[in-house]
């Protein structure tokens, strides 16, 4: 259900972070405008996350440096 809201979200031109939301309640989850700046800058990392999944990260230590984050845009 969680993964279908968050489809549902990107349809309207939102972002969530982390990508699929939550299931529990108690943890948080934000939700960006898509066509914001801030928006852009979390669909590129989210992009290199994407790649470093793939072993093909061109900023290769760059999650050694933001563990927590990797975890939210994966």
């Amino acid at each position: 259900m969680c993964a279908e809201i968050s489809r549902e979200l990107g349809e309207l031109g939102l972002i969530t972070l982390p990508q699929t939301l939550p299931a529990s309640e108690n943890e948080h989850a934000w939700v960006i405008q898509k066509d914001s700046e801030l928006g852009e800058v979390v669909s590129v990392a989210v992009a290199i996350a994407h790649l470093d999944a793939l072993n093909m990260n061109p900023i290769p230590h760059l999650f050694a440096n933001y563990p927590t984050a990797k975890a939210s845009l994966s």
